[in-house]
């Protein structure tokens, strides 16, 4: 499944043995037709709010904003938002 998503998207598949998974890695410009297809058919449950923590994100990087410092305290504080409701069962 990794693989195939890895394929679609141009990017690479990493094990990462610290715990024992899988990440896809994609350059930011490969990312587009998702941002363009999930803006079309937009998420209806919780995973939307994990979305819109991902695209805020994902705007600072395309916008090279990424690097602020006031920004990054930003990312992270996105980054620990998404899947937060998830993780709370």
């Amino acid at each position: 499944c990794m693989k195939y998503l890895a394929e679609i998207l141009g990017g690479k598949k990493h094990l990462l043995k610290s715990y024992e998974g899988y990440n896809v890695t994609v350059n930011t410009t490969k990312l587009s037709p998702i941002v363009q297809y999930f803006n079309l058919y937009p998420l209806k449950t919780k995973k939307y709010i994990t979305y819109f923590n991902w695209i805020k994100i994902y705007k600072l990087v395309i916008d090279k904003k990424h690097n602020d410092p006031e920004n990054l305290l930003l990312i992270t504080k996105y980054k620990n938002n998404i899947n937060k409701s998830d993780y709370n069962k």
